[in-house]
C-alpha cells in the first residue's frame, strides 16, 4: 500500500499497525521523510511527488492520501490521480481524506447548532489559514474527476471537519 504525501509517516505507521505488511511512504520533503523513517522503521520511504513518482506500474494494492490533494494545483492533482491509476492494480482501493466543505458553508449559528464548539472552531480556523487551492478542490465534482481518470467512487462521507472519498481503480 502507498502512503501519498507521507509527511512524518503517521498514516503509513497506522497502516503497518493495522497489519498491512508492506507500506511505502512517498514524500517530497527529505526532512519529513527522515523523520518518518526513524519513527516508523518498517516503512519503505521514497522521496518524490505523486505527480511523477518514478515507482513501477501496477505495484500497489491500495493507496491513501491524507490532506494532500487540496494542496496541489488542480492540473497537477489530475496528473497525480493519473499517476495513481498507473501505480495501482485493477480493483485497488484509493482512500482520500480532505477538508470538508461543511466548515466553510452556512452561518456560525448553523454550525454551532449542528456541531457545537467544533463548528465554530473549524470555521474560524479555515478562515485564517491560507489554502490557495482549497476553493478549486471544493468546487471539483469528485465523482466525475475520479471517473474521468479510471476510478469508481464507492464512498463519500462528510465527517466535518474532514471528508472521506473511497474509490476503486478500474
Amino acid at each position: 500500500v502507498l502512503d501519498i504525501g507521507a509527511g512524518a509517516g503517521h498514516l503509513g505507521g497506522a497502516m503497518r499497525k493495522a497489519g498491512i505488511p508492506e507500506v511505502w511512504a512517498l514524500e517530497p520533503s527529505p526532512y519529513l521523510l527522515q523523520h518518518a523513517a526513524r519513527r516508523y522503521p518498517g516503512l519503505k520511504c521514497v522521496q518524490g511527488v505523486i505527480e511523477d513518482s518514478g515507482l513501477p506500474s501496477g505495484q500497489f494494492d491500495g493507496a491513501g492520501a491524507c490532506f494532500v490533494f487540496h494542496e496541489i494545483p488542480p492540473r497537477y492533482a489530475t496528473q497525480a490521480l493519473q499517476e495513481l491509476h498507473r501505480l495501482l492494480r485493477p480493483g485497488a482501493k484509493l482512500v482520500i481524506a480532505e477538508p470538508s466543505a461543511t466548515q466553510l458553508q452556512g452561518s456560525m449559528t448553523s454550525l454551532w447548532r449542528r456541531f457545537g464548539w467544533r463548528g465554530w472552531y473549524f470555521r474560524a480556523l479555515a478562515g485564517r489559514v491560507y489554502e490557495p487551492f482549497l476553493a478549486a478542490w471544493q468546487k471539483t465534482n469528485h465523482a466525475q474527476w475520479l471517473a474521468d481518470n479510471g476510478f469508481d467512487l464507492v464512498g463519500d462521507e462528510d465527517h466535518m471537519p474532514w471528508r472521506l472519498l473511497v474509490a476503486r481503480r478500474r
